[in-house]
Order: C-alpha cells, then structure tokens, then sequence
C-alpha cells in the first residue's frame, strides 16, 4: 500500500506539470483534477483554485453577453474556485499563499456584486499578512478590496503601507493616485503617477495614464 501511495504521488507531480504548462484552460483543468485525486495538498488545491479562478475571470472579460450555459459555467467555476480556495486553507492553516489566494477569489466574487464578498476578502488577505507581515503586495491587495468596496480611508492607510514596505512600489503609488482622482483630487493623482513615471520612466501605460491626468484639470489637495 505504501509503494502504491508512493507511485500515486509521483504520478501527480506529472499531472501538475502538465496542469502549469497547460495552453487551454481545459488541459489544465483536466490534469490539475487528475492531480488532485492522487495527491492531495495545498498546492494542488490552490492551483485548482487558480485554474478556475482564470476561467472565471475569462468568461467575466468575454465582449458578448453570456449565454445561459456560459452563465452555468460562471457559477460552477466561481463554486470550483472557492472549493479549492478554501480546501487549500484547511489542508495548511499556515501557509499565507493559501489565504491570499482565498482573497484573490472572494475579491474577484465581490467585484461581480456578491454579496458580503469583499469583507471576506479582506478577512482572507488579512490571515495573509499576519502570516507574512512584510509583503506590500498583500497589503495593496487589502487597500483594493477596501476601494472596491467604497471604503475610501482604509484603502488610502493600506496602501500607504504598502508603499512604507516598498517605496519604489508602482503599483502602490498608482493605487494611491487613482484614490486621489476619485476624491476629485487630480493634483495629488498626478503627483503619485509622476512618482511612478519617474521609477519607470519608458512604461508606456504610465506615459499614458500621466497624460490623461494632465488633460484632466487639477484641484487643490484635501
């Protein structure tokens, strides 16, 4: 029994492999579920999440209304991307890639307008940086949810912290001035995007995000 479980295991190291090189979200579906049923960890579990959690998301960017099996497929990817979200953070409590990835799904729900989403996105991500204190991106994951959610304050403290960790952190800075520019504060949206520019400075989205601030008026800070 235990040379079968040991051959099991082996053989799905290779259906991992295969579900993490996969070209089409159908081979890596098929071969992380083959993977999972021999092996069971968190890892298998959090790139099952992830695999859905890609599918989901491409049947949430599709240009043309969804027909009522893509609606179908919706609900049981969002269902597969949190079974496998939460089963990982069952299997291993103590690992912050599990709960930041449980964030990442419950974030992605919320931004669908389910209800009680973002809270506990928020309470997912911070699980995740109790158990990773120093990690910006974890905190900027935080202030997003708290943006999305309207909650203006608290997704300005966060991303703040993220910027103390990482002070050349783009990202952060960019979360900063879109925060700005929804407060009608364009003069401190520019400043934070110009910071930005000025880390990246051939960035061509940056150039363009800049530029449009610059078109858009200014206002006085708060």
């Amino acid at each position: 029994a235990i040379t079968f479980k040991y051959i099991e295991r082996l053989a799905s190291v290779s259906y991992y492999g295969n579900a993490i090189q996969a070209e089409s979200i159908e081979v890596a579906e098929s071969s992380i579920g083959k993977a999972l049923s021999l092996h069971a960890n968190d890892l298998y579990m959090r790139t099952y999440s992830q695999v859905y959690l890609i599918k989901l998301n491409n049947l949430l960017n599709k240009e043309s209304a969804l027909t009522e099996e893509e609606k179908a497929d919706l609900q049981l990817s969002f269902d597969q991307a949190l079974s496998g979200a939460l089963g990982a953070t069952t299997y291993n409590a103590n690992s912050y890639l599990n709960y930041q990835n449980l964030g990442n799904v419950y974030s992605t729900a919320g931004s669908i307008g389910v209800q009680d989403a973002f809270n506990k996105a928020i309470e997912a991500y911070q699980v995740a940086s109790s158990l990773n204190p120093f990690n910006p991106g974890i905190e900027l994951a935080i202030s997003r949810a708290y943006f999305a959610d309207g909650k203006i304050k608290d997704a300005k403290d966060l991303a703040n912290k993220a910027l103390t960790l990482k002070a050349d952190y783009i990202d952060a800075l960019i979360m900063l001035s879109q925060i700005a520019k929804s407060e009608g504060n364009n003069t401190d949206a520019l400043s934070y995007a110009e910071k930005a520019l000025s880390i990246s400075p051939t960035n061509s989205n940056l150039i363009e995000y800049v530029k449009s601030l610059q078109g858009g008026g200014s206002s006085s800070g708060n």
